[in-house]
């Protein structure tokens, strides 16, 4: 099935050839090229050793935004931070002072002010996981 122009074949071969492309979008465009000479999608998933949706998905992300939609996504990192460190260093220095005096750590006290700080109420769970994480940052 024929869907591309032969401008736009012609800059998905040359995008191939770019030493830094991301071996993940090599391999979408890949999947384009191979539509594009006629193979049926099973047929490019049994080439391409990926499942029959991985294809279907990339065929899709092309046809709606093209080459750009090729691109792998980022990940990682802290998608569901309530603060930025730096704030969260500043809440826990508050309460590091009166540990370090001696005095145990009310956890009551310590969830008013996370959740004063991030302007919304959160779960114990998420004030323990805070507390988890900081302790395992220092």
């Amino acid at each position: 099935m024929v869907k591309c122009s032969k401008a736009e074949v012609r800059e998905l071969k040359k995008t191939l050839h770019w030493k830094k492309l991301p071996e993940k979008q090599r391999q979408r465009i890949q999947m384009v090229l191979l539509r594009e000479q006629g193979l049926a999608q099973p047929a490019i998933a049994a080439a391409m050793g990926v499942s029959l949706s991985t294809v279907n998905r990339a065929h899709m992300a092309y046809d709606r935004s093209g080459i750009k939609a090729l691109k792998p996504k980022p990940c990682g990192g802290r998608q569901r931070q309530n603060m930025a460190i730096a704030q969260e260093k500043k809440l826990l220095a508050r309460f590091a002072k009166a540990a370090g005096a001696g005095e145990l750590l009310n956890i009551f006290d310590f969830k008013l002010a996370y959740e004063q700080a991030i302007g919304h109420h959160t779960s114990n769970s998420t004030v323990y996981g805070f507390l988890r994480d900081m302790a395992g940052a220092s």
